[in-house]
């Protein structure tokens, strides 16, 4: 019987020191927003390990359709933009990312061609991804073509300051 304790009594605390030690970067928001005007203004920099980036003020243009069909989710180092189907569910259509020089580096060796920069600031590379197919967003192939199609001209109004 003691033995069974003291496995449980470790395996809580591995668990525990995981944890606490898999926290060691910043702060991560994870914040849903809807899409309430067509200028879409958030802040966004890099977490790269514990290292953190300059905080940039990042605003863009989405289309009049997009306003309240559409919500941001602000994940760490991600924005992504989510198409809200008529049934309430979430479909990812694109996300843009903030990344230090490594990560940049290292995520364009890995993926080349499917992630596109958008500019660079200083330390920080601003890329955005769009997926090739529907396969994660689970709208029909016209659904995503069409929300898809918009992707280039949001891109196009990016734009983004470092924060004082």
């Amino acid at each position: 019987m003691f033995g069974k304790k003291r496995f449980i009594l470790v395996a809580v605390m591995a668990v525990v020191v995981f944890t606490l030690t898999s926290c060691g970067g910043a702060y991560v928001n994870n914040e849903t927003t809807a899409v309430s005007a067509e200028t879409v203004a958030v802040q966004l920099q890099y977490v790269d390990g514990a290292e953190v980036g300059p905080l940039y003020d990042v605003q863009v243009a989405v289309p009049a359709e997009w306003v309240g069909k559409f919500e941001t989710r602000n994940v760490g180092n991600k924005l992504y933009f989510d198409y809200v189907t008529d049934s309430g569910e979430a479909a990812e259509i694109f996300f843009i990312e903030a990344l230090s020089t490594s990560q940049y580096w290292d995520q364009n060796g890995a993926h080349p061609s499917s992630y596109t920069n958008i500019v660079n600031r200083g330390n920080t590379y601003f890329i955005y991804y769009l997926p090739i197919d529907t396969y994660y967003s689970g709208l029909s192939d016209e659904e995503f073509a069409t929300l898809a199609g918009a992707v280039p001209a949001i891109v196009a109004s990016f734009s983004a300051s470092v924060v004082n």
